[in-house]
């Protein structure tokens, strides 16, 4: 996406911005189901078992809350279809060629 940004500033740069948030909630909610898989596997050797189990809870609402939002974000960034994507970066690029600069208007589009 980045390659392409200059073709259309307005839109990509809020596109890579959503995609770079998306990356970090689902290697944060990966790092939470590695901690508690960690967890749960000491719990029952520990002389702390209770706490792991109440603590692997807490961190299996945190991890399920960081997908939730990157889910949100994957539908918003996936909900043009592949086709009309490829049509706009088609225009974009044509307009970019030819110098023209569109208006924010069209830029949204």
């Amino acid at each position: 996406m980045r390659i392409v940004q200059p073709v259309n500033p307005v839109v990509l740069k809020n596109l890579c911005h959503e995609l770079d948030v998306m990356g970090t909630l689902l290697g944060h909610a990966h790092d939470l189901s590695f901690l508690r898989a960690r967890l749960l596997t000491g719990a029952g050797k520990a002389t702390w078992q209770r706490q792991a189990e109440e603590l692997g809870g807490v961190v299996e609402t945190s991890e399920e809350d960081l997908r939730c939002k990157a889910l949100d974000l994957a539908e918003h960034f996936f909900a043009e279809r592949p086709r009309d994507f490829g049509a706009h970066v088609r225009e974009w690029l044509g307009n970019w060629g030819r110098k023209e600069k569109p208006s924010l208007a069209e830029q949204l589009l």
